[in-house]
């Protein structure tokens, strides 16, 4: 049976890919990371749970000071709060989100 891609979810994730690549680690860039969140949460995908967990870990290792950012105003948002407390190591984080990109392009 063949399984339906994840296109949207592969178009999210390689969005975030060059975020992290090419913005700066500063406030400056929280709500380009709040914008995306927002979008990535609502990402529909077909046979795997969202990754949000993974994309967290990422963000956390690669943007930390956006992250403590985002940390921050969870105060604000449930939906932040939830984000920022949740994590799973990063290597492996790393390797899910690697993969479903390959599995799926």
């Amino acid at each position: 049976m063949m399984r339906k891609k994840e296109i949207e979810l592969v178009q999210a994730l390689k969005k975030l890919e060059k975020m992290l690549k090419e913005t700066p680690d500063n406030k400056e860039a929280v709500m380009l990371y709040k914008t995306f969140l927002k979008s990535f949460l609502r990402t529909k995908t077909n046979s795997i749970p969202l990754p949000s967990v993974e994309v967290m870990s990422v963000i956390k290792r690669k943007k930390p000071t956006i992250f403590s950012l985002l940390r921050k105003e969870a105060s604000y948002s449930d939906v932040l709060y939830y984000l920022t407390s949740i994590e799973v190591n990063y290597q492996d984080a790393e390797r899910k989100l690697a993969h479903i990109i390959n599995e799926n392009s």
